[in-house]
């Protein structure tokens, strides 16, 4: 059986999970690339360095998100949202590296969530020195599918 996720259902599965992918893009030049994220409702919450995907979520700041939560090929659920890419800064990002920590600090396993959890929310001058970016998506709408065997 197949059908669509209430969106109750969707924002538990966004609330259970932390890696998703982003899609962005302008014109043809579209990318799509995995992230950490914190779903704190209406926003996704993630952290990266400068790069291709920030200039492009710059440039154009509709974006979309897919998360799934697969168990076996008959037995998934997956989502999609659609939102504004939102760059933080000062207080804002602050809150945003808090809510980023404390949903990650509980699965802290490689390297790159370590440095998320190496970076001090009160020192966000540090996170400009580094060229990170906090940033959020609001969201804006959303879709799920499931199927279950």
């Amino acid at each position: 059986m197949t059908g669509s996720l209430t969106d109750f259902q969707i924002e538990t599965l966004l609330t259970s999970q932390v890696v998703g992918r982003l899609g962005c893009g302008q014109g043809e030049d579209l990318y799509i690339v995995p992230i950490l994220f914190a779903f704190d409702q209406p926003y996704i919450y993630s952290h990266t360095r400068e790069g291709t995907k920030v200039a492009l979520m710059r440039q154009q700041p509709q974006v979309c998100l897919e998360v799934d939560q697969i168990d076996n090929l008959a037995n998934w659920r997956s989502v999609i949202i659609w939102g504004k890419f939102e760059e933080l800064t000062d207080h804002e990002a602050e809150e945003g590296l808090h809510i980023l920590k404390n949903r990650l600090y509980p699965l802290q396993t490689g390297v790159y969530s370590q440095s998320i959890l190496d970076l001090q929310a009160q020192d966000v001058s540090r996170i400009e020195r580094r060229a990170e970016v906090i940033y959020r998506i609001k969201i804006e709408r959303q879709s799920g599918r499931f199927e279950k065997s």
